[in-house]
């Protein structure tokens, strides 16, 4: 009798497990979904013949506007000075460019440090000593015409500037816009060439996602002397299309 009710039990929990686990008990369609497939990227392509091509566009020009960086560097034995003779310079800089018709609105402040600088004994046991505080900071200037760039640059390294970090050459619109028109041509001109292999015609675009590549940017690292030049060179604006066209 006793070996009889061990058997029954388990047959009954082993029932009740499986009534448990079982569909009947979810939510209504619960079970379906959860077998469902994902949902296609293309929906709005179920069920047609696709191409997927990538464009690739580039174009070249002038540069309209420059973004000009200088390095500035004071030093001074307390902290107080080196500060107060950067302010001073900086103020100076400001001005003088902003007196060849830059708004004060386009320099802006990039970077600012301020550090002791320390001698060493011969020994190199000694305690280092303070020697004075140096601090650097770079400023950025916007120039909106470039024809301004060369007076700009050689302006505010007479103010005191210590350095010239770079010249950032900035695309204007236009080159951008040939850049996308020559990519999707480029991209259409692909899929239409392969339709063709197949024995098809390309139909109407379904998708386009533009993978934004930055303009290629001049940078120029140098001092220049009093009679450089600072002209601007031309730029490459690249850019790339990922299109998927239907087929008929």
């Amino acid at each position: 009798m006793q070996r009889m009710k061990q058997v029954l039990g388990v047959i009954l929990l082993t029932g009740l497990l499986v009534t448990l686990s079982s569909p009947a008990l979810a939510a209504p369609g619960e079970a379906r979904r959860a077998l469902a497939p994902e949902k296609p990227y293309f929906a709005q392509a179920a069920g047609l013949d696709t191409i997927t091509v990538f464009g690739f566009g580039s174009s070249r020009g002038m540069p309209e506007e420059a973004q000009v960086s200088f390095g500035l560097t004071t030093f001074a034995p307390q902290a107080g000075t080196a500060l107060e003779k950067h302010r001073l310079l900086l103020e100076k800089i400001v001005r003088d460019i902003q007196g060849l018709g830059i708004d004060p609105k386009a320099m802006t402040g990039l970077y600012f440090n301020i550090w002791p600088e320390y001698a060493y004994g011969a020994d190199g046991f000694s305690e280092p000593e303070t020697t004075g505080y140096r601090v650097n900071s770079t400023i950025s200037v916007h120039v909106t015409d470039t024809l301004l760039l060369p007076g700009v640059i050689e302006g505010g390294l007479a103010a005191g500037a210590n350095r010239l970090e770079g010249i950032r050459y900035l695309a204007p619109p236009k080159l951008k816009e040939e850049a996308l028109t020559a990519a999707l041509e480029d991209g259409l001109g692909q899929a239409q060439a392969m339709a063709a292999a197949l024995g098809r015609r390309v139909d109407r675009l379904i998708s386009i996602d533009e993978s934004i590549s930055p303009p290629y940017e001049l940078w120029e690292e140098r001092t220049p002397t009093n009679s450089s030049s600072f002209a601007p060179q031309d730029l490459e604006v690249n850019r790339c299309l990922c299109l998927v066209f239907c087929l008929k």
